[in-house]
Protein backbone atom coordinates (compact mmCIF):
# COMPACT_ATOMS: atom_id res chain seq x y z
CA UNK A 1 0.00 0.00 0.00
CA UNK A 2 0.84 3.68 -0.77
CA UNK A 3 -0.09 6.81 1.06
CA UNK A 4 -0.63 9.81 -1.38
CA UNK A 5 -1.36 13.22 0.17
CA UNK A 6 -1.94 16.32 -1.90
CA UNK A 7 -1.89 19.59 -0.61
CA UNK A 8 -4.48 22.43 -1.31
CA UNK A 9 -2.54 23.98 -4.32
CA UNK A 10 -2.82 20.45 -6.09
CA UNK A 11 -6.44 19.82 -5.51
CA UNK A 12 -7.68 23.70 -6.08
CA UNK A 13 -9.79 23.81 -9.34
CA UNK A 14 -10.72 21.30 -12.18
CA UNK A 15 -7.76 21.24 -14.20
CA UNK A 16 -5.71 20.44 -10.87
CA UNK A 17 -8.09 17.61 -9.86
CA UNK A 18 -8.21 15.98 -13.09
CA UNK A 19 -3.92 16.09 -12.78
CA UNK A 20 -4.50 14.47 -9.42
CA UNK A 21 -6.59 11.57 -11.28
CA UNK A 22 -3.31 10.87 -12.90
CA UNK A 23 -1.65 10.29 -10.78
CA UNK A 24 -3.75 8.47 -8.52
CA UNK A 25 -5.05 6.11 -11.52
CA UNK A 26 -1.12 5.60 -12.17
CA UNK A 27 -0.45 4.44 -8.68
CA UNK A 28 -3.56 2.38 -8.57
CA UNK A 29 -1.98 0.70 -11.28
CA UNK A 30 0.61 -0.46 -8.86
CA UNK A 31 -0.63 -0.85 -5.63
CA UNK A 32 -3.30 -0.31 -3.11
CA UNK A 33 -3.60 3.54 -2.88
CA UNK A 34 -4.94 5.07 -0.06
CA UNK A 35 -5.06 9.22 -0.66
CA UNK A 36 -5.68 12.13 2.03
CA UNK A 37 -6.05 15.32 0.76
CA UNK A 38 -6.24 19.08 2.20
CA UNK A 39 -8.40 21.63 1.66
CA UNK A 40 -8.68 23.68 -1.65
CA UNK A 41 -5.98 26.51 -1.26
CA UNK A 42 -6.75 29.48 0.92
CA UNK A 43 -10.19 27.92 2.17
CA UNK A 44 -8.91 27.37 6.08
CA UNK A 45 -7.96 30.92 6.06
CA UNK A 46 -11.30 32.24 5.02
CA UNK A 47 -13.06 29.76 7.41
CA UNK A 48 -11.08 31.13 10.38
CA UNK A 49 -11.71 34.63 9.32
CA UNK A 50 -15.12 33.86 9.21
CA UNK A 51 -15.24 31.95 12.93
CA UNK A 52 -13.48 35.02 14.24
CA UNK A 53 -16.49 37.19 12.15
CA UNK A 54 -19.14 35.34 13.70
CA UNK A 55 -18.22 35.38 17.06
CA UNK A 56 -18.09 39.20 16.82
CA UNK A 57 -21.43 39.71 14.47
CA UNK A 58 -20.32 40.64 11.70
CA UNK A 59 -20.59 37.42 9.22
CA UNK A 60 -23.32 37.02 6.80
CA UNK A 61 -23.30 33.21 6.94
CA UNK A 62 -25.36 32.69 3.85
CA UNK A 63 -23.22 34.78 1.99
CA UNK A 64 -20.31 32.64 2.72
CA UNK A 65 -21.82 29.03 2.23
CA UNK A 66 -22.45 30.57 -1.17
CA UNK A 67 -19.09 31.87 -1.99
CA UNK A 68 -17.98 28.37 -0.48
CA UNK A 69 -20.32 26.57 -2.76
CA UNK A 70 -19.86 28.18 -5.64
CA UNK A 71 -16.50 27.32 -5.41
CA UNK A 72 -17.20 23.78 -4.39
CA UNK A 73 -19.84 22.53 -6.47
CA UNK A 74 -18.72 24.76 -9.27
CA UNK A 75 -15.31 22.59 -9.59
CA UNK A 76 -17.82 19.66 -9.18
CA UNK A 77 -19.78 20.37 -12.26
CA UNK A 78 -16.64 21.14 -14.32
CA UNK A 79 -15.49 18.26 -13.45
CA UNK A 80 -18.96 16.75 -14.94
CA UNK A 81 -18.16 18.27 -18.32
CA UNK A 82 -14.79 17.72 -18.61
CA UNK A 83 -15.09 14.14 -16.92
CA UNK A 84 -18.53 13.04 -17.90
CA UNK A 85 -18.82 11.31 -14.81
CA UNK A 86 -21.87 9.10 -14.59
CA UNK A 87 -25.00 10.56 -12.36
CA UNK A 88 -24.49 8.52 -9.37
CA UNK A 89 -20.42 9.31 -8.57
CA UNK A 90 -21.94 13.06 -9.49
CA UNK A 91 -25.31 12.91 -7.24
CA UNK A 92 -22.76 11.65 -4.24
CA UNK A 93 -20.44 13.89 -4.42
CA UNK A 94 -22.97 17.09 -4.77
CA UNK A 95 -25.29 15.30 -2.33
CA UNK A 96 -22.13 15.36 0.25
CA UNK A 97 -21.28 19.12 -0.98
CA UNK A 98 -24.78 20.29 0.65
CA UNK A 99 -24.49 18.35 3.39
CA UNK A 100 -21.48 19.78 4.64
CA UNK A 101 -22.02 23.59 3.80
CA UNK A 102 -24.99 22.81 5.41
CA UNK A 103 -23.10 21.58 8.57
CA UNK A 104 -20.80 24.42 8.58
CA UNK A 105 -23.73 26.99 8.52
CA UNK A 106 -25.18 25.63 11.52
CA UNK A 107 -21.48 25.74 13.31
CA UNK A 108 -20.87 29.38 12.04
CA UNK A 109 -24.38 30.61 13.52
CA UNK A 110 -23.42 28.68 16.96
CA UNK A 111 -19.99 30.55 16.78
CA UNK A 112 -21.98 33.61 16.25
CA UNK A 113 -24.30 32.90 19.12
CA UNK A 114 -21.40 32.48 21.85
CA UNK A 115 -19.16 35.53 22.75
CA UNK A 116 -16.79 32.93 23.11
CA UNK A 117 -16.47 30.13 21.20
CA UNK A 118 -16.10 26.49 21.84
CA UNK A 119 -13.05 25.04 20.65
CA UNK A 120 -15.07 21.85 19.29
CA UNK A 121 -17.23 24.38 17.21
CA UNK A 122 -13.83 25.82 16.03
CA UNK A 123 -12.57 22.83 15.04
CA UNK A 124 -15.43 21.65 13.17
CA UNK A 125 -15.36 24.92 11.16
CA UNK A 126 -11.75 24.59 10.38
CA UNK A 127 -12.30 20.90 9.46
CA UNK A 128 -15.07 22.35 6.66
CA UNK A 129 -12.21 22.61 4.14
CA UNK A 130 -11.22 19.07 4.01
CA UNK A 131 -14.28 17.82 4.29
CA UNK A 132 -15.84 19.97 1.41
CA UNK A 133 -12.12 18.87 -0.90
CA UNK A 134 -12.56 15.03 -0.32
CA UNK A 135 -15.92 14.72 -1.71
CA UNK A 136 -14.21 16.68 -5.12
CA UNK A 137 -11.18 14.42 -5.39
CA UNK A 138 -13.36 11.35 -4.95
CA UNK A 139 -15.33 12.70 -8.02
CA UNK A 140 -12.01 13.19 -10.06
CA UNK A 141 -10.95 9.81 -9.58
CA UNK A 142 -14.46 8.47 -10.55
CA UNK A 143 -14.39 10.35 -13.94
CA UNK A 144 -11.18 8.75 -14.42
CA UNK A 145 -12.19 5.45 -14.00
CA UNK A 146 -11.31 4.56 -10.40
CA UNK A 147 -13.73 3.38 -7.90
CA UNK A 148 -13.74 5.95 -5.02
CA UNK A 149 -14.74 7.02 -1.39
CA UNK A 150 -14.53 9.93 0.58
CA UNK A 151 -14.40 9.16 3.99
CA UNK A 152 -14.20 11.72 6.97
CA UNK A 153 -10.92 11.02 9.14
CA UNK A 154 -12.94 11.27 12.24
CA UNK A 155 -13.63 7.86 11.81
CA UNK A 156 -10.78 6.42 12.10
CA UNK A 157 -7.73 8.48 12.77
CA UNK A 158 -7.74 9.10 16.63
CA UNK A 159 -6.17 11.75 18.71
CA UNK A 160 -5.03 12.69 22.63
CA UNK A 161 -4.79 16.39 23.88
CA UNK A 162 -6.08 19.63 23.19
CA UNK A 163 -8.89 20.05 20.66
CA UNK A 164 -7.54 22.23 18.62
CA UNK A 165 -3.52 20.60 18.13
CA UNK A 166 -4.57 17.63 19.06
CA UNK A 167 -1.74 14.54 19.10
CA UNK A 168 -2.69 11.71 17.01
CA UNK A 169 -2.36 8.25 18.37
CA UNK A 170 -1.13 5.54 15.43
CA UNK A 171 -2.12 2.50 17.93
CA UNK A 172 -5.44 3.70 18.72
CA UNK A 173 -6.05 4.43 14.92
CA UNK A 174 -4.99 0.64 13.71
CA UNK A 175 -8.39 -1.33 14.17
CA UNK A 176 -10.71 1.62 12.80
CA UNK A 177 -9.15 1.93 10.11
CA UNK A 178 -8.16 -1.64 9.37
CA UNK A 179 -12.27 -2.36 9.92
CA UNK A 180 -12.97 0.78 7.67
CA UNK A 181 -10.49 -0.71 4.43
CA UNK A 182 -12.32 -3.89 5.62
CA UNK A 183 -15.81 -2.67 4.06
CA UNK A 184 -14.98 -0.92 1.17
CA UNK A 185 -15.74 -2.84 -2.31
CA UNK A 186 -12.82 -4.41 -3.43
CA UNK A 187 -10.22 -2.21 -5.21
CA UNK A 188 -12.41 1.24 -3.96
CA UNK A 189 -9.61 3.98 -3.74
CA UNK A 190 -10.37 6.14 0.31
CA UNK A 191 -9.92 9.71 -0.03
CA UNK A 192 -9.40 10.72 3.60
CA UNK A 193 -9.85 13.81 5.21
CA UNK A 194 -7.15 15.21 6.35
CA UNK A 195 -5.53 17.87 9.09
CA UNK A 196 -8.37 16.54 11.40
CA UNK A 197 -9.30 13.29 13.53
CA UNK A 198 -11.67 12.55 16.57
CA UNK A 199 -11.18 12.33 20.35
CA UNK A 200 -11.98 9.77 22.76
CA UNK A 201 -15.50 11.75 23.10
CA UNK A 202 -15.97 11.70 19.53
CA UNK A 203 -15.10 15.57 19.11
CA UNK A 204 -13.45 16.87 15.89
CA UNK A 205 -10.18 17.65 16.13
CA UNK A 206 -7.57 19.24 14.56
CA UNK A 207 -3.53 18.19 14.21
CA UNK A 208 -2.56 21.87 13.67
CA UNK A 209 -2.26 24.30 10.76
CA UNK A 210 -0.69 21.81 7.71
CA UNK A 211 -1.20 18.88 9.49
CA UNK A 212 -2.47 16.70 6.45
CA UNK A 213 0.87 15.64 6.17
CA UNK A 214 0.51 14.37 9.73
CA UNK A 215 -3.00 12.35 8.83
CA UNK A 216 -1.09 10.61 6.05
CA UNK A 217 2.25 9.18 7.98
CA UNK A 218 -0.30 8.62 11.34
CA UNK A 219 -2.80 6.51 8.20
CA UNK A 220 0.24 5.17 6.40
CA UNK A 221 1.76 3.29 9.88
CA UNK A 222 -1.54 2.77 11.21
CA UNK A 223 -2.03 0.56 7.79
CA UNK A 224 1.67 -1.22 7.59
CA UNK A 225 1.81 1.35 4.32
CA UNK A 226 5.04 0.90 2.31
CA UNK A 227 5.64 4.82 1.70
CA UNK A 228 4.27 7.66 1.55
CA UNK A 229 4.47 10.33 -0.90
CA UNK A 230 3.44 14.21 -0.39
CA UNK A 231 2.59 16.13 -3.52
CA UNK A 232 2.61 19.30 -3.49
CA UNK A 233 3.21 22.57 -6.19
CA UNK A 234 7.27 22.35 -5.26
CA UNK A 235 9.22 19.32 -6.97
CA UNK A 236 11.29 18.55 -3.52
CA UNK A 237 12.48 20.23 -0.77
CA UNK A 238 15.30 22.70 -1.47
CA UNK A 239 18.69 23.55 0.04
CA UNK A 240 17.27 27.17 0.73
CA UNK A 241 14.26 29.65 -0.29
CA UNK A 242 14.30 29.54 -4.48
CA UNK A 243 12.79 33.07 -3.87
CA UNK A 244 15.56 34.29 -1.77
CA UNK A 245 18.60 32.36 -3.10
CA UNK A 246 18.57 31.95 -6.96
CA UNK A 247 21.23 29.12 -6.80
CA UNK A 248 18.94 26.82 -4.48
CA UNK A 249 19.46 23.03 -5.19
CA UNK A 250 16.97 20.00 -4.84
CA UNK A 251 18.09 18.07 -2.07
CA UNK A 252 17.79 14.43 -3.04
CA UNK A 253 17.73 12.43 0.06
CA UNK A 254 17.24 13.31 4.21
CA UNK A 255 17.19 11.67 7.41
CA UNK A 256 13.84 11.90 9.16
CA UNK A 257 16.23 14.02 11.49
CA UNK A 258 17.22 16.19 9.07
CA UNK A 259 13.47 16.84 8.25
CA UNK A 260 12.36 16.97 11.17
CA UNK A 261 15.03 19.68 12.48
CA UNK A 262 14.10 22.12 9.35
CA UNK A 263 10.35 21.52 10.04
CA UNK A 264 10.54 22.66 13.06
CA UNK A 265 12.20 25.60 12.89
CA UNK A 266 9.56 27.09 10.21
CA UNK A 267 10.54 25.31 7.12
CA UNK A 268 7.87 24.90 5.03
CA UNK A 269 9.20 21.43 4.35
CA UNK A 270 6.45 18.85 6.40
CA UNK A 271 4.08 19.27 9.24
CA UNK A 272 6.55 18.85 11.97
CA UNK A 273 4.64 16.25 13.90
CA UNK A 274 4.27 14.24 10.51
CA UNK A 275 8.31 12.65 10.63
CA UNK A 276 7.54 10.63 13.79
CA UNK A 277 4.48 8.33 13.48
CA UNK A 278 6.75 7.47 9.90
CA UNK A 279 10.22 6.74 11.45
CA UNK A 280 8.55 4.84 14.14
CA UNK A 281 7.32 2.50 11.73
CA UNK A 282 10.39 2.93 9.33
CA UNK A 283 8.48 4.10 6.35
CA UNK A 284 10.05 6.40 3.89
CA UNK A 285 8.55 9.91 2.78
CA UNK A 286 8.80 11.28 -0.60
CA UNK A 287 7.75 14.78 -1.24
CA UNK A 288 7.36 15.65 -5.00
CA UNK A 289 5.62 17.85 -7.12
CA UNK A 290 2.29 16.88 -8.75
CA UNK A 291 2.40 19.73 -11.48
CA UNK A 292 5.56 17.40 -12.54
CA UNK A 293 5.05 14.06 -10.98
CA UNK A 294 7.87 12.75 -12.95
CA UNK A 295 10.33 14.18 -10.97
CA UNK A 296 12.13 12.11 -8.13
CA UNK A 297 11.64 14.67 -5.84
CA UNK A 298 13.45 14.34 -2.18
CA UNK A 299 13.25 10.78 -0.15
CA UNK A 300 13.19 11.44 3.76
CA UNK A 301 13.96 8.06 5.72
CA UNK A 302 16.37 6.00 7.07
CA UNK A 303 16.90 3.54 3.86
CA UNK A 304 16.90 6.52 2.05
CA UNK A 305 19.87 6.20 -0.19
CA UNK A 306 18.52 3.40 -1.57
CA UNK A 307 14.96 4.33 -2.13
CA UNK A 308 16.55 7.68 -3.87
CA UNK A 309 18.06 5.38 -6.13
CA UNK A 310 15.30 3.50 -6.67
CA UNK A 311 13.47 6.86 -7.34
CA UNK A 312 15.78 8.48 -9.85
CA UNK A 313 16.51 4.99 -11.82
Amino acid sequence: MRVLKFGGTSVTGADRLEQVARIVAAAHREDEILVVVSAQAGVTDRLLWAAEEASAGRLSVEALRGELGVRHLGALEALRLDRRLHDAAYRRAADELHRRLIELTEDLREQASRKLGKPEVLARILAAGERLSAPLVAAALAGAGIEARAVDAAKVLRTRGPILDAEPDVEASRQPLRELLAGLPPGTVPVFTGFLGADAAGRTTLLGRGGSDTSATVLAAAAGAERVEIFTDVEGVMSADPRRHPNAVLLPQLSYEEAYALAATGAKVLHHKAVEPARAAGIPILVRSSFAPERPGTVIGKLVTEEAERRVA
